[in-house]
């Protein structure tokens, strides 16, 4: 048997495992690892006092924590692997940033395209692309301070690739 001969009968491939995440209404992460270091497990987050969550609201499924091979990889997920909802936070993000736009722009069309934009990039939608370049074009219209507060925004929930390409 050479070397470079597939091994045959190893079994099937092992399951991703996870951890179970803890996480504040905000955003916060608060302890990415809550069965494997429970040491670190809160009932509040300690950067905004909100009670610590641990599953999704709408189908109550756990969040999912780190990788448990792999340590300093989480990202707090902008939607719930189980059933797709939008997080909590990915949500107030979004309306965040709409409420400031608003505040700037008075004419209301503006204001629909806006939302609907940052609707197509949040959820890496195929017309995610065209929302983003219309998001670059209507975060111009408003003052230097509240496009970047979007941009960062638009970051923390967007597609990597979504959210470079609106970088101005």
């Amino acid at each position: 048997m050479s070397v470079y001969e597939p091994v045959q009968n190893i079994g099937p491939e092992p399951k991703p495992q996870y951890d179970v995440a803890q996480i504040g209404p905000n955003g916060h992460v608060v302890n990415a690892r809550y069965r494997t270091q429970p040491f670190d497990n809160r009932d509040h987050c300690e950067r905004c006092g909100q009670k610590a969550l641990m599953a999704c609201p709408k189908c109550n499924a756990p969040f999912r924590g780190e990788y448990i091979r792999v340590h300093g990889s989480y990202k707090t997920p902008a939607h719930c692997h189980k059933c797709g909802s939008e997080m909590p936070w990915t949500e107030l993000n979004r309306l965040a940033a709409i409420a400031m736009f608003a505040d700037e722009v008075t004419e209301q069309h503006l204001v629909t395209e806006f939302k609907e934009s940052v609707g197509e990039v949040c959820r890496d939608t195929p017309a995610a692309p065209l929302a983003a370049t219309r998001l670059k074009r209507l975060m111009k219209k408003v003052h230097e301070s509240t496009a970047k507060l979007i941009h960062d925004t638009i970051v923390k929930i967007a597609a990597e690739t979504i959210a470079r390409s609106l970088k101005p």
